[in-house]
Order: C-alpha cells, then sequence, then structure tokens
C-alpha cells in the first residue's frame, strides 16, 4: 500500500494586497501568492506566456517560502499589466 504525503501550504499574505479589475468587470482582492495563484488559473485570460509563467513559479516558490514576497507580487502585478489588467 502506498502513503502520499499531503503537504499543507498555509497562506502567506503580502504587506498589501493587489486590487485586480477583471476583463469581466469584477473586482478580485489578491492577498497573498496562494490567492494569486487561483487567480492566474482560474481568472486569467491567456494561460501562455512568459511573465503569466514566471508568476505563477514565484506564487509557487513564495508558499514555499523560497521567493520574497515583494518578488511574487511584483511578478504577478507585472503579469496583470501584461494582459491588461486594471490594478487599484
Amino acid at each position: 500500500m502506498i502513503v502520499q504525503e499531503r503537504h499543507q501550504v498555509t497562506d502567506i499574505f503580502w504587506p498589501e494586497p493587489v486590487h485586480l479589475q477583471l476583463k469581466d468587470g469584477r473586482i478580485r482582492l489578491i492577498k497573498g501568492p496562494h490567492s494569486a495563484l487561483e487567480c492566474l488559473v482560474s481568472d486569467w485570460p491567456l494561460h501562455e506566456g512568459d511573465v503569466y509563467e514566471r508568476a505563477k513559479r514565484d506564487c509557487m516558490a513564495a508558499l514555499h517560502h523560497d521567493c520574497a514576497l515583494v518578488c511574487c507580487r511584483d511578478t504577478f502585478i507585472k503579469a496583470s499589466q501584461e494582459v491588461s489588467f486594471d490594478i487599484h
């Protein structure tokens, strides 16, 4: 019998959240790498591109304490700007 270990990742919050206006007009409050990763996977218009992939990698790394939160947040903002989301 094979038993898989489950690693629970607790959310880590950015010092300042990002208010992101999606293409459909909804505003998403992105508080940290976990919610940013959810947004990248579920709300992103294009699931491709260097900045998009880097943002996903940085979010995963930040959740595992392998990337600075400020770096992760900056990459997420760049990815948001690349797809012309409004940032508030």
